[in-house]
């Protein structure tokens, strides 16, 4: 029995089951018509020292029901009515699957009064949420060891392997040693024969494609199969003097002998044109081929090719422009009027005052000087052994610049970057331009057509079908623009992956890594400058003050001058 005074109309029940329940039972009454000693008005404190004084404090109590009564304990009640404040309840069990469906996660509340948590309860728990697949089994008496827990890991699924995109092998090797004497089997050198120029014949395997694979399905913790995604597919495609195998699709042959071009998925074959030089008798040279010119290049003259360039001697002030690589056994003296553009690499002994722009790597052996260089790869200066020097103009690299000198000590003041393509940004820019032209041009067909239909001679002449074709055939483009589009933007905002090495860097030495930068202001030794990190350097002169100016989190490390 409770202590607390109670309305005749109004009794506490405890109500019997697997689970008790107690339920506060009021008669039909009208309070408006007791008097003051036999009714009473009870609030959230009272009621809960009738729960408690029933001995279920320790049960689930249900505030809302509580609340329902707490409003309702004035109103006349024709009927009887019960409010069940409080029931012993069971441990509960929560189980939640994420969304990709590879895990799931259990919950566990603890009892109130109730049955303890038992494997049987979350094992059902699983099958009614649909776990069916990678459950952890020997997990499930630990956590009803532990009887309460918030999202544990209680089933894993497999995750799907992506498939491999298509990928192209070069079946024709580089040449070893190329501008040295090849040595023959029996050990003896031919000193005729130096290997500058790679050849092939017909019939020569160039290219061997591998299709993509569709990936590996993954299987979700509800026991279905998770669809991978498939290797993005590119296609083998033939270029000039070579063909597709008619034995193997994926194989692609010279169809005519000469010096091989391979550009990813596809090649080229093209037959060599050899100059004894460059001059008013030959007059500008445009060749779809490789081009060897073992003489002079004379101040002027333009020199395009479709394959390689090969010169032999030093170029005084020309144009070359090769749709391969740019090789100069020895380099040029550019007098403000000398261009290289390649496709491929260009690799030169030196280059003195010229604009070069190549989408592979630049590899100067020994000097780099007062140039304006945009090179898609790498910027590499001294190998085999030469000065590697860098000094004066500008140079934008995408993949990174490895030299051993930066500057000199005339502090001659030098930009070395490393950014996203140039090109790629203009072309990322042009197509925008291209989507607006477009955009605009069918809008103006749709208002042509609007006007056109409400001409009746329009439907019979003509106009209406020619502007609804070219209406069609712009939307097309205009999707096939966008996608393009799409493609550059995600390129142009990808990350920059590049640094700045050096051996040796003198002051007036601007490092550039997108948009971080250093200016060196002294002498430093074994450089490695990459974004993001903190910057740390020691000077090269014994003055003792930082050797560089910061505006960021741009690392660097510089190592002193040794005495």
């Amino acid at each position: 029995m409770t202590t607390v005074q109670l309305p005749a109309y109004l009794r506490p029940v405890v109500e019997p089951g697997e689970r008790l329940a107690l339920v506060l039972i009021a008669e039909p009454h009208d309070v408006s018509k007791l008097s003051p000693s036999e009714r009473a008005v009870l609030d959230r404190q009272s009621i809960g020292e009738v729960i408690r004084e029933n001995g279920a404090d320790g049960w689930f109590i249900d505030e809302e029901e509580i609340s329902r009564f707490l409003r309702e304990q004035n109103d006349k009640f024709a009927v009887s009515k019960g409010y069940r404040f409080a029931e012993q309840r069971d441990a509960q069990v929560e189980i939640q699957i994420s969304g990709d469906r590879l895990c799931a996660w259990v919950t566990l509340r603890p009892p109130l009064a109730g049955k303890k948590v038992s494997a049987d309860m979350i094992t059902t728990a699983l099958q009614q949420a649909g776990v069916k697949y990678g459950v952890l089994k020997g997990k499930i008496a630990e956590l009803v060891d532990g009887e309460v827990c918030d999202n544990a890991a209680i089933a894993n699924g497999i995750s799907p392997e992506a498939g491999n995109a298509a990928s192209f092998e070069k079946l024709v090797d580089e040449i070893e040693n190329a501008g040295h004497p090849q040595e023959q089997g029996n050990g003896r050198v031919d000193y005729h024969e130096i290997g500058l120029i790679r050849s092939v014949v017909k019939g020569t395997p160039l290219v061997r494609r591998t299709a993509p694979t569709p990936g590996i399905p993954g299987t979700g913790v509800d026991g279905l199969p998770i669809a991978p995604i498939p290797g993005k597919d590119t296609p083998l495609t033939a270029g000039t003097g070579t063909e597709i195998s008619a034995d193997d699709s994926n194989l692609l042959l010279a169809a005519i002998g000469g010096e091989p071009v391979l550009l990813g998925n596809t090649a080229k074959v093209v037959a060599k044109l050899e100059l004894d030089g460059v001059n008013f008798q030959t007059g500008n040279v445009d060749f779809d081929g490789s081009v060897v010119i073992r003489g002079p290049i004379l101040t002027g003259f333009k020199i395009k090719a479709g394959g390689d360039i090969i010169a032999y001697e030093e170029v005084d002030g020309a144009e070359l422009q090769a749709g391969g690589s740019i090789e100069l056994k020895q380099g040029i003296f550019g007098k403000h009027n000398c261009r290289l553009s390649a496709k491929g690499d260009v690799k030169a002994r030196f280059l003195n005052d010229c604009i070069v722009d190549c989408e592979g790597n630049l590899e100067v052996r020994d000097l780099l000087a007062r140039c304006a260089v945009v090179c898609e790869g790498k910027l590499i200066a001294g190998k085999d052994g030469g000065k590697g020097q860098v000094l004066g103009g500008t140079a934008i690299a995408t993949k990174g610049v490895e030299v051993k000198i930066l500057g000199c000590q005339t502090e001659v003041p030098t930009v070395v970057e490393v950014s996203t393509s140039p090109k790629l940004v203009a072309q990322h820019q042009q197509h925008a331009k291209e989507i607006s032209r477009v955009e605009r041009n069918l809008d103006e067909i749709q208002r042509s057509l609007a006007y056109l239909r409400k001409q009746a001679s329009a439907r019979s002449d003509g106009r209406i079908d020619k502007l609804s074709e070219a209406y069609f055939t712009l939307s097309e483009q205009l999707e096939t623009f966008r996608a393009e589009a799409q493609d550059l933007t995600e390129r142009v905002k990808a990350k920059v992956d590049g640094k700045i090495a050096a051996q040796e860097v003198y002051g007036g030495v601007t490092l550039k890594i997108g948009t971080h930068h250093r200016r060196i202001t002294s002498f430093v030794k074994m450089l490695e400058f990459e974004a993001p990190a903190d910057l740390t350097a020691v000077e090269g002169s014994s003055a003792g003050s930082n050797s560089c100016h910061t505006s960021d989190n741009t690392a660097w490390i510089g190592m002193g001058q040794t005495q």
